[in-house]
């Protein structure tokens, strides 16, 4: 028993003793292990362009329907200065993603350790551990498998983003990179269709919410979820609180303000279910990233001039048939879809999910599992008059 604690004692002071070159030796061996893998793989790494506006330069990715008409635009981006982004969103941002941006060099281990033990504990990936940096070093690439040598790369391209810009340009970059959901991708498109001002003028507590959505930007969105979205806020905003941004006294105020969100535009757009429908297709094919920052051109077989009156057709009848409808307590709106196939090509001509996309984006035409009823009887009776020889005058 003496022997094993003189021997723990020997250990403990020989630790003591030459911690400092224990440490030394491995930071020495990861930092030539990171130089020699950049060395093998620098060839195959993107330039980085001399400005990071730059990246905000790539063309958006546009879907036509087979007329011509533009029926959808992704990842169309429009640039603001730091100066012209409220000082609270960039304070927020910082808080709930990256609390070390100003300390790390693109690469944070502590985040990294903690992401991996929690993600380890829930058997999920429950947490991320990318600094900002890394997270826009991502957008940096045209290719976006998943893959450990794409995250060695991007880490890579962190380090050499690190080394090349400042703090400032960095986070005014990923504040015009990242997507907010519904469609938004910077700053400034997430300020004006969450709240129809200019991001200088976002109040406190309308920063945390936008800072909230780039962890889930479909669920947590103040439009689709606005219980989710405040919050996820209050959250945000204890992370400001605890990283000194705020006092406890200011976020307590922010959570009584009004959110003030920009009323919903009411105005109908019937091709917005079909819209929905392709980009379901192609992500079940393709990277979400890709779809929307591939620069791509995308060419549909929707006709709008039928889906158009499709839609104007579905309209008069339902209000046709709920004039004379009885309805009863509690009994909700009529709904329609329609859903027109070229029979020789099979390609879709009509897809019309609901009447009015802003108030249901239920995809009524391809969701709704329902029983065919009477309208399948032209389809038997089709096949008995050409394989049987039956005529509509046949008694059954």
């Amino acid at each position: 028993m003496l022997v094993m604690q003189e021997f723990y004692i020997h250990v403990i002071k020989f630790l003591q003793k030459y911690m400092v070159g224990i440490v030394f030796i491995s930071v020495f061996i990861v930092m030539s292990g990171i130089g020699a893998i950049y060395y093998q793989v620098k060839d195959e790494l993107p330039r980085i362009p001399k400005n990071l506006r730059y990246l905000n330069q790539q063309p958006p990715t546009e879907i036509y329907s087979r007329d011509g008409k533009v029926l959808k635009i992704l990842g169309d981006r429009s640039y603001m200065t730091l100066d012209l982004i409220s000082p609270h969103f960039q304070k927020a941002i910082i808080a709930v993603e990256d609390s070390t941006f100003y300390e790390h060099h693109g690469l944070d281990p502590v985040a990294i350790l903690r992401a991996f033990y929690k993600n380890t504990v829930k058997g999920k990936t429950a947490q991320g551990g990318s600094t900002i940096t890394q997270q826009l070093a991502k957008n940096l690439f045209f290719s976006f498998e998943k893959s450990y040598e794409r995250k060695l790369k991007e880490l890579l391209m962190a380090f050499q983003i690190e080394s090349t810009f400042s703090k400032p340009e960095i986070l005014e970059a990923y504040a015009n990179q990242v997507y907010f959901g519904k469609g938004a991708y910077g700053i400034n498109r997430a300020s004006q269709t969450y709240f129809g001002k200019n991001p200088n003028e976002l109040s406190l507590f309308q920063s945390a919410v936008l800072a909230a959505i780039p962890k889930s930007p479909n669920k947590v969105n103040p439009i689709n979820n606005k219980e989710a979205s405040v919050h996820r806020a209050s959250y945000v905003l204890q992370r400001m609180v605890a990283e000194g941004y705020i006092s406890e006294a200011e976020r307590a105020e922010a959570l009584k303000s009004e959110l003030n969100l920009r009323t919903a535009n009411t105005k109908q757009n019937p091709d917005s279910y079909f819209v929905d429908y392709v980009l379901n297709e192609m992500e079940e094919m393709y990277e979400k990233d890709f779809i929307h920052f591939g620069g791509l051109k995308i060419f549909t077989t929707l006709d709008s001039k039928m889906q158009q009156a499709a839609h104007d057709a579905a309209k008069h009848h339902i209000k046709f048939l709920e004039s004379r409808m009885i309805k009863e307590a509690g009994q909700g709106n009529l709904e329609a879809a329609v859903a027109t196939i070229d029979n020789q090509s099979g390609a879709i001509r009509v897809l019309l999910g609901g009447l009015d996309y802003s108030k249901s984006q239920f995809n009524r035409a391809v969701s709704s599992n329902r029983m065919p009823g009477s309208s399948f009887k032209p389809f038997v009776y089709m096949s008995a008059f050409e394989n049987l020889g039956y005529h509509p005058g046949t008694v059954l």
